[in-house]
């Protein structure tokens, strides 16, 4: 089977209008669960000076891509959900498949940065307060965000300078 001729139904049932209406109904009290306890996350934190730890600032971090992916990603796909089809341009698609990925990376980062919070302070105690400062940690949390987009747009011009380097190893 030629997957480029390939029509997607036919590879994968199309769900029923119903099936369709549960995942969006499912997906859309995910979505505003999300977003509900990430801002009151915020705001707990925020107004409670005790809270303003630099491990906290890195939960901070971990539910602002959270907050991204419940407040840009999930309300497309509720939509495309229930009209069954996707109703945008094709570059509107493209840029919504970016923007996904660059939010699922951006949260994955966050938990790589906290479980590693986490293994410091853990493991090597006396060492958490010198890794772990104010600006290390800020440091940190842009790092986390803007890794991900800066990898991208690198690739993408070394992509355009070498289209031949990549594709011999495809």
């Amino acid at each position: 089977m030629d997957i480029s001729t390939t029509a997607a139904s036919e590879i994968w049932p199309v769900p029923s209008s119903t099936e369709r209406y549960i995942e969006a109904t499912v997906l859309s009290l995910l979505c505003v669960i999300s977003l509900v306890g990430n801002i009151s996350l915020w705001v707990i934190i925020l107004t409670d000076r005790s809270l303003r730890t630099t491990s906290n600032w890195l939960i901070l971090g971990l539910s602002g891509a959270d907050i991204l992916v419940s407040s840009v990603n999930m309300p497309v796909t509720v939509v495309t959900l229930v009209s069954g089809h996707w109703m945008l341009s094709t570059v509107a698609c493209v840029g919504f498949g970016f923007v996904t990925m660059l939010t699922f990376i951006a949260s994955v980062m966050s938990l790589g940065v906290l479980s590693f919070n986490r293994y410091v302070l853990i493991c090597h105690n006396s060492k958490f307060g010198v890794i772990y400062t104010k600006g290390r940690t800020l440091l940190m949390i842009c790092g986390e965000s803007l890794l991900p987009p800066s990898v991208h747009f690198f690739l993408r011009f070394f992509l355009s300078l070498f289209p031949s380097f990549f594709l011999h190893y495809l």
